[in-house]
């Protein structure tokens, strides 16, 4: 016959710190792992932002050079409007 046991309060309590102590590590891993992946995206996303930004200036600076050629144009027109 084979013997059985009972489990003591002892035993239910070390089993329960023993599972506690598993999950706690699995749970540092994982929290781990995610924060790693994160800061992975964060430096790929910053690098995108710069370029939007560097992109975004470019277009400014495109468009305030246009801008301020159309300006001299029809200042241009106005001073020979003007004149007899």
């Amino acid at each position: 016959m084979d013997e059985k046991q009972l489990a003591t309060k002892a035993d239910l309590a070390a089993l329960k710190t023993e599972i506690l102590e598993a999950v706690g590590g699995m749970l540092h891993e994982v929290e781990t792992k995610l924060l790693g992946a994160f800061f992975q995206y964060q430096e790929h996303a910053n690098i995108r932002f710069q370029k939007i930004t560097a992109d975004v200036a470019n277009i400014n600076a495109s468009s305030d050079l246009r801008l301020n050629n159309l300006e001299q144009r029809v200042i241009q027109l106005e001073k020979r409007a003007m004149m007899p």
